[in-house]
């Protein structure tokens, strides 16, 4: 998210997980435009401050992964200090914001505060980090209606979590001129992801996998030609590698955060049709058979069997994937979650 600036409205601190010397991309075609929220919010009268991440060692744990990194205790105070006035403390994952919640009442910090993005339980540390975050915070964003049902169940809340969605720059990732490049493409790192029974589901087709990943699964040996593993990339180069997909795959074991949503808005926006794992962060999306395929979560065989399908059909490909970038565009477009995403800012700001 940008920063900005003007004289009168809601002013939001947001708690995001970028450091402070990155930079972001500015052209059109350079990435998704970063300034699209800032400047839709900025438009319904709210005021983006940004605070980013010290490095070390100002941040004694910058060097220790996102998570840790968000226990800055410089960004907590320098909040806690000089963001008194504001309205509203965004944060963008649970670390960002312990610190100031701990604090808050010794500070006497009036800004409300909202928390977006809440992992799935199964780490310890976080798990702690969340039981004592979660009923703390003024709001929580949900992405999906699964996770808001999770979210609404695992923890006291102080109001129902608000299903704010997700969007990806449907003007960015767009539907390209580019030969069908005849492979199998997967996107992605978090957790959730299970290229395990991708990798399984592909060993009786000659297809070839190209998976975009920092995770190195296992590759068996009669594989290893067929699957290729690519490093993280500039974001023309990927918009380019979902271009020439034939399919793109999107598995993924059944968590309660949502895994892989990212690439599955990525590649329907991108007009190319979509398999992925019948679970909260797709089913929502993704109406089987008619704008993209769900297949159960771990189940190989029936993930075998929807890619052959598409690999072998190109109409049903080209149809399933103009109903993909269809959906994007008529119900997940990036205005109208920045709509979504304002109203619910506004509203918890308002709260007496």
């Amino acid at each position: 998210m940008a920063s900005g600036e003007r004289s009168s409205g809601r002013v939001v601190v947001v708690l995001s997980n970028a450091r402070r010397a990155e930079a972001r991309p500015r052209g059109r075609d350079d990435g998704p435009d970063a300034d699209l929220l800032a400047d839709g919010l900025a438009a319904a009268g709210l005021v983006l401050r940004e605070r980013r991440l010290n490095g070390f060692p100002l941040n004694p744990l910058a060097r220790m992964g996102t998570f840790y990194a968000g226990f800055d205790p410089v960004r907590a105070l320098t909040v806690l200090l000089c963001d008194r006035r504001a309205d509203l403390v965004l944060s963008i994952g649970e670390s960002n914001i312990t610190l100031i919640l701990l604090l808050r009442r010794m500070f006497a910090f009036r800004p409300r505060v909202v928390l977006r993005e809440v992992a799935s339980r199964g780490w310890s540390k976080r798990d702690r980090v969340n039981d004592f975050v979660l009923p703390r915070v003024d709001c929580v964003q949900a992405i999906t209606p699964h996770q808001k049902a999770w979210i609404e169940t695992a923890f006291r809340l102080k109001a129902p979590a608000a299903l704010v969605g997700f969007a990806v720059d449907e003007a960015f990732f767009r539907p390209l001129d580019r030969p069908d490049g005849g492979y199998v493409l997967a996107v992605g790192d978090d957790s959730g992801r299970d290229y395990a029974c991708l990798i399984a589901a592909l060993a009786e087709t000659p297809y070839t996998l190209v998976l975009r990943s920092d995770a190195r699964p296992d590759v068996p040996d009669a594989m290893r030609g067929r699957v290729k593993i690519l490093p993280r990339m500039a974001y023309p180069a990927l918009r380019d590698l979902y271009a020439a997909a034939s399919v793109v795959v999107v598995p993924s074991r059944v968590v309660d955060h949502p895994s892989g949503i990212t690439t599955l808005f990525e590649g329907m926006a991108m007009g190319r049709a979509v398999v992925a794992s019948d679970i909260g962060a797709a089913n929502h999306a993704v109406d089987d058979g008619a704008n993209g395929v769900l297949v159960p979560a771990g189940d190989a065989p029936a993930l075998r069997a929807a890619i052959v399908r598409l690999m072998q059909d190109a109409a049903l490909r080209a149809r399933l994937g103009n109903a993909a970038r269809e959906t994007i565009v008529s119900e997940f477009s990036y205005a109208s979650y920045v709509r979504r995403f304002a109203a619910n800012l506004l509203e918890v700001a308002a709260r007496a």
